[in-house]
């Protein structure tokens, strides 16, 4: 359940991963179909002439926005949030430049909702003329009927989606083989020469034509935050989306240059209305009216789906009324749904498609301008280091010395050039001269998994003031537990993880212990409310850098719950109960996840402070576990593996891939994940240790 007061808003502002990838196909073709494919390949083929470079350069335009898409597609993948490129522009120019492009992006697609709503009207007033009057009240209705269905839930909009786009694409498909039945024009020879101009001016004008009607092609990237497995499917979507659009734009050019011929095709303002004219005589207006408002309405649908998810970033943000961001049960921000729906309506009401078209125009010039001059609208690098997290990697080239660790072995834990950022372990023991290699990019290759970023908060100088529960108070070197950490950060670093360094707290001696007040998933983050109360102000400078990943929700009073007390196997998160962690902590942790598919099983435990003290999850189904800690009983058919005798505390272990970071002090244990398979590092964090430390609880990890 969400928090009350003011952590309430932003427990209900996370939209519902449940967007396939047949969804992402349809809202690409639906954005990026519309009457232009019916109008420009007369235009074009006035400019070219010749049908080769027709085809010719209808192919390049398709290739063109394929480069696009894999710029795009990287981004959404890098960070899938709902709102598309004002996510982008505020992530790396500040609020006052994701504020320029997010409402000039509203904008430029909420003004072809308006205007597709209107063209649909016009072509069902050729049908019916007597429908000339009502233009604007249809025009409004349909706007309304659309937005009643993405009322009732995102996965009913889905399936309008996916059903119009259908209907859009073997619309167009039929012209296509109703084009190629038709006999050619006899006689038809070349197409006379182009108007004057250069042969250049010629080019730039037909490929200016092209590119607008590839417009569109980026639509999955608005709904990146509720596509399942974003990181795979949003390409996937967004490529093969193109795909299937640039092979209808290729056949139906083939198809109107055999209907009407070169010289025809050139000669043409509107080229599927002359090729229906030819092929279906007088029902050639019913045709083209037809195909026209069954692709403007897919358009509708599309852009007003857009618009809602853009305005919903906003909100969600701060850059607009906070109110505005909430989501229904359903998965429908419905507050930014219906905003965008007056937006809509008003401007239909406020003139002809003409206008609208120009206003639409207007708008992408907008976007176009704060793209490009966002920067200077940015705060200054200097006001917004605080703000911003910044990743650092290690020069693999040029490693500082301050960061070598402090690594027990053959040579006494004394460092020498040759030793990496971490050790490998190898038969127990810590070598220096076989380590792993401190270039990100190797390491992350042999991990085998996506680039990972880890967010961390340096040691505060009070850390001697640290809580503790089961071990006893021990003057703690602050210089040398800083040099710890920094050697921690080092070797995450070293394998290929983007590491976002939060700057310490003074008064919160414990903050450096990142991991106890978030959980970070794939869908969301869980900003929690500690079981320790001295400890609450750690939350909120931590759930600002985490907001800039993953949207939150909270964990509200009675509930007390750490994430330290949370293993995650796969769809399944085991929760400790302990001192930190009641059952109504866990229970919330349960109904907030609910929806995104995941189960929370409690687990008993004892004489330990949180769970990942007595076990971690390894991967390959397997759990280290000191046994006399925890219940494992939960953990169902899974694979134990015991920490080493006399070393009880050792189970807390950081897996990476094949990869297990393991405290130096634990050296037996380390032997053990050794002969099991695991590349193993050990580090030295004895002086964290004496503040109740574990390798897990210094770091929040998550694909970015």
């Amino acid at each position: 359940m969400a928090s009350s007061g003011p952590a309430a808003p932003a427990a209900r502002t996370s939209l519902l991963p449940v967007l396939g990838l047949f969804f992402g196909i349809a809202v690409t073709i639906g954005a990026t179909l519309g009457v232009g494919i019916l109008r420009q390949p007369g235009p074009v083929a006035s400019y070219l002439r010749a049908p080769w470079l027709i085809m010719l350069m209808w192919f390049a335009g398709a290739i063109y926005s394929a480069c696009g898409a894999s710029n795009v597609s990287e981004l959404a993948t890098m960070i899938p949030r709902a709102g598309g490129f004002y996510v982008y522009a505020r992530e790396a120019m500040g609020d006052y430049a994701g504020f320029a492009v997010g409402w000039s992006d509203f904008l430029a697609n909420i003004a072809p909702a308006s205007y597709g709503a209107m063209a649909a009207v016009e072509f069902l007033q050729r049908l019916v003329p007597a429908l000339a009057p009502f233009a604007v009240l249809l025009a409004t209705g349909a706007i309304l009927a659309f937005a009643v269905m993405q009322w009732f839930g995102v996965r009913l909009s889905a399936r309008v989606q996916q059903a119009a786009s259908a209907i859009a694409a073997v619309a167009l498909l039929g012209l296509v083989v109703a084009c190629f039945m038709v006999r050619a024009p006899t006689g038809a020879g070349p197409a006379s020469p182009p108007p004057a101009g250069s042969f250049l001016a010629m080019m730039v004008l037909a490929i200016q034509s092209i590119a607008v009607t590839y417009d569109g092609w980026y639509e999955p990237i608005y709904f990146a935050e509720e596509t399942r497995h974003a990181t795979r499917q949003i390409p996937r979507a967004m490529f093969g989306g193109l795909a299937l659009v640039a092979g209808i734009y290729l056949l139906l050019n083939a198809a109107f240059l055999r209907a009407l011929g070169p010289a025809g095709l050139a000669a043409s303002k509107f080229a599927a209305a002359d090729a229906a004219k030819l092929i279906f005589g007088r029902a050639s207006e019913i045709v083209i009216s037809v195909v026209g408002v069954v692709i403007l309405l897919t358009l509708l649908h599309s852009v007003l789906m857009s618009s809602t998810r853009i305005l919903f970033a906003l909100s969600r943000d701060g850059l607009f009324w906070r109110r505005t961001a909430s989501v229904a049960e359903n998965g429908t921000p419905r507050p930014a749904l219906a905003l965008a729906t007056l937006v809509a309506v008003g401007l239909v009401l406020s003139g002809t498609v003409d206008r609208l078209i120009a206003l639409a125009g207007f708008f992408c010039i907008q976007l176009l301008l704060g793209l490009c001059f966002a920067h200077r609208a940015a705060p200054h690098p200097a006001r917004r280091r605080e703000a911003v997290p910044r990743f650092r990697l290690p020069r693999a080239d040029a490693p500082d010395p301050r960061r070598q660790p402090r690594v027990p072995g053959r040579s006494h834990g004394q460092r020498s050039a040759q030793q990496p950022l971490c050790a490998a372990a190898v038969d127990g023991q810590c070598a220096g001269t076989i380590a792993v290699s401190c270039t990100p990019q190797s390491r992350a290759a042999k991990i085998g998994c996506m680039p990972l970023t880890a967010i961390t908060r340096a040691v505060s100088s009070s850390l001697n003031d640290c809580q503790l529960a089961f071990v006893e108070r021990q003057s703690i070197d602050i210089a040398k537990a800083v040099a710890q950490h920094d050697q921690y950060e080092a070797c995450l670093a070293s394998l290929g993880i983007a590491v976002v360094s939060l700057p310490p707290l003074a008064d919160q001696p414990d903050a450096v212990f990142v991991e106890d007040p978030a959980i970070v998933l794939d869908e969301v983050a869980i900003m929690i409310r500690m079981g320790a109360e001295s400890r609450r102000g750690e939350s909120a400078s931590l759930a600002e850098a985490i907001a800039r990943y993953r949207p939150l929700r909270w964990i509200a009073a009675p509930g007390t719950l750490e994430g330290g007390d949370v293993v995650r196997i796969g769809s399944t998160l085991f929760a400790g109960r302990s001192a930190r962690s009641n059952d109504a902590g866990i229970a919330q942790l349960a109904r907030e996840l609910a929806p995104f598919g995941y189960a929370v099983r409690a687990v008993e435990m004892r004489g330990c402070l949180h769970l990942k003290s007595a076990c971690t999850y390894l991967g390959r189904d397997t759990v280290l576990a000191n046994r006399g800690w925890a219940d494992l009983a939960p953990f169902g058919k899974a694979r134990v593996i015991d920490v080493a005798p006399g070393e009880p505390a050792a189970a807390d272990v950081l897996a990476i891939g094949d990869t297990a970071i393991v405290p130096a002090s634990f050296p037996e244990t380390a032997h053990t994940l050794d002969r099991a398979g695991w590349h193993v590092l050990m580090i030295d964090v004895s002086e964290l240790q004496k503040a109740e430390a574990g390798v897990t609880c210094m770091s929040l990890i998550f694909d970015a």
